[in-house]
């Protein structure tokens, strides 16, 4: 037996923000356009068991979204997207399928999907090389989806971390001076029971926090974060393990300590 979480990121920021948790594609469809024309475009957006969650901030310019992809498929459409001056800007895979998000815009891009997450530290490296960043990243049943855009400075990452292992990497990262940027889980295994666990850190002087929530909690918590000048970046679900496995942990402090508490 396991249970509904949610998983979110947040930065310190203003502005609206709206999130839909476990909806269907043609009410995604609708919310999105109701979103477009009150100029909110999709920050995030994740695939799970055929449903989709996603977040709407600020925004400006184009937008194309698109689930339910074959790796072929994604190939063709971000193509399209790309000769139309779009970006890819988040990708979500889960059990073979792929749901993405592309934003005007221009410059270098590079992303992969199906890889092994034991080669993802070559892959990175080669494109760090160009001066690319980890976008956007996606981890099921121990393969990657992963999208790279320009970027600069010093990061770090982990992938396959259990939480512990997770929580550890924050605390040596905050330490050198960077904050979470990127949060990810793959539940397809449940081997670790809290599941095994992406994350992200680089240099910013921007504040995040994270948590790790049933879903029955995120609006109260959402509303909790957002008076404290947090807003939403990143959203997912998952499964967490059998009965008397670790429960969905507290999320990072702004300062990155593993709880969001002042």
């Amino acid at each position: 037996m396991s249970f509904e979480a949610v998983i979110a990121l947040w930065e310190k920021g203003t502005g609206a923000e709206v999130f839909v948790v476990t909806t269907s594609v043609a009410k995604l469809e609708a919310k999105d356009k109701e979103q477009f024309e009150k100029a909110m475009r999709l920050e995030d957006l994740r695939l799970k068991n055929g449903h989709y969650t996603a977040v709407w901030r600020p925004g400006k310019g184009g937008q194309f979204w698109q689930g339910g992809m074959t790796a072929n498929e994604l190939e063709k459409v971000s193509a399209a997207q790309t000769n139309a001056g779009r970006r890819m800007h988040c990708i979500s895979y889960d059990d073979h399928q792929l749901a993405a998000v592309w934003r005007d815009g221009t410059g270098d891009q590079e992303w992969i999907v199906g890889e092994d997450i034991a080669k993802l530290k070559a892959t990175d490296k080669k494109f760090a090389e160009r001066g690319l960043r980890i976008h956007s990243i996606s981890v099921d049943g121990g393969k990657v989806a992963c999208v790279w855009r320009p970027g600069a400075g010093e990061y770090h990452w982990v992938t396959n971390a259990s939480a512990r292992e997770m929580l550890d990497a924050g605390i040596a990262a905050r330490k050198n001076g960077m904050a979470m940027v990127k949060l990810a889980v793959d539940d397809s295994g449940l081997s670790n029971q809290d599941g095994e666990w992406t994350a992200m850190w680089s240099k910013t002087t921007t504040r995040s926090t994270w948590a790790s929530m049933l879903a029955s909690d995120v609006v109260a918590t959402v509303k909790r974060l957002g008076k404290k000048g947090f807003r939403l970046v990143g959203l997912g679900t998952w499964q967490y393990g059998d009965v008397g496995a670790v429960a969905p942990f507290a999320g990072e402090e702004d300062d990155g300590n593993g709880n969001d508490e002042d």
